[in-house]
């Protein structure tokens, strides 16, 4: 049957690659992610709340979890293939553990892409001032000169 386009569907992941990150102008190397430039704990008075690894590294170590697998969410994997190791046949019976690892992996990408809109939103914030500052510098040099009255 081959490839068959429906719409626009070869490029829907196309808008999502390249507002999200930083490109090379000249499009030969991946695009990287935004690296952190702001203070994390500006714009919070009482702090944030600070993010802790549930499972050990022991423990990723005994699961044998994949170095990519390695997140804030490995607790809830070990638990979803310990039950897939124990139910073995009637996997459908770990619908709870999966659901729970999709659920905290759904959370954390969430956060992860908060984290990024905040610095997007930050470093706007942070070229805008310094246009408007260029622009009174400017508008004050010009007065000096005597170009404006």
């Amino acid at each position: 049957m081959g490839n068959i386009q429906f719409g626009n569907t070869q490029t829907l992941g196309a808008y999502w690659a390249t507002s999200y990150h930083e490109v090379d102008p000249d499009g030969y190397q991946k695009p990287k992610p935004l690296k952190i430039t702001h203070d994390p704990m500006e714009g919070f008075p009482n702090g944030r709340k600070p993010r802790v690894m549930v499972a050990t590294n022991e423990e990723m170590l005994s699961a044998r979890l994949a170095p990519h697998e390695r997140d804030y969410c490995a607790h809830k994997l070990i638990a979803f293939k310990n039950c897939r190791y124990q139910k073995f046949p009637w996997v459908a019976l770990c619908h709870r553990e999966k659901h729970d690892l999709e659920h905290c992996e759904f959370e954390d990408f969430m956060i992860r892409i908060k984290e990024h809109e905040r610095e997007k939103r930050l470093r706007k914030r942070d070229k805008e001032r310094a246009k408007k500052q260029a622009r009174e510098a400017g508008n004050r040099a010009r007065f000096e000169v005597g170009l404006v009255h």
